[in-house]
């Protein structure tokens, strides 16, 4: 899984094209603004990921009903 967000949208769909492409399922997150909510669940898993020894190779994932 992989958020996304931006003010242009032709830019966005070649961003999430390219995602998906790679394997990821892509979420739009929506404007650029919302961005700064990202970082930090960013600091979480560089958190997890070496200060708490899970090393690299886990991910989140958003899971809906």
């Amino acid at each position: 899984m992989m958020f996304l967000c931006g003010d242009d949208a032709n830019a966005k769909g070649v961003v999430m094209k390219l995602g998906q492409d790679v394997g990821f399922e892509m979420i739009d997150a929506g404007e650029l603004a919302i961005a700064r909510l990202l970082e930090p669940v960013a600091m979480l898993w560089i958190h997890l990921a070496f200060r708490r020894g899970l090393g690299r190779d886990f991910a989140f994932k958003l899971l809906r009903r």
